[in-house]
């Protein structure tokens, strides 16, 4: 964003300017924002491929085990749920 209103690092920090602000003066959105679209228009795509299609059968499917110690928390549905909470989409509602 500093290259965009040539700025350098030392003007943005004689002058206490954040990232936010340069977003906000040039009407940028997050990156989280864009990240939480692009998945909630691939899980469109999924949600209407058939059930034989293997990108349908992985989302679909439900492992019963318990995780490895040592394995992130965050898994990829965890990470769909809050892209589709942060766009105000249902999570139960997604597939229709």
């Amino acid at each position: 964003l500093r290259a965009m209103c040539r700025i350098t690092r030392k003007h943005a920090w004689e002058h206490d300017i954040t990232t936010q602000e340069l977003g906000h003066r040039l009407s940028l959105e997050t990156i989280e924002l864009y990240v939480a679209r692009r998945q909630a228009r691939w899980l469109g795509q999924v949600a209407r491929m058939d059930f034989d299609c293997l990108p349908r059968k992985m989302l679909s499917l439900w492992v019963r085990s318990r995780r490895p110690v040592g394995c992130p928390n965050m898994r990829y549905a965890r990470n769909i749920g809050k892209s589709l909470s942060m766009l105000g989409i249902a999570r139960d509602g997604w597939a229709e």
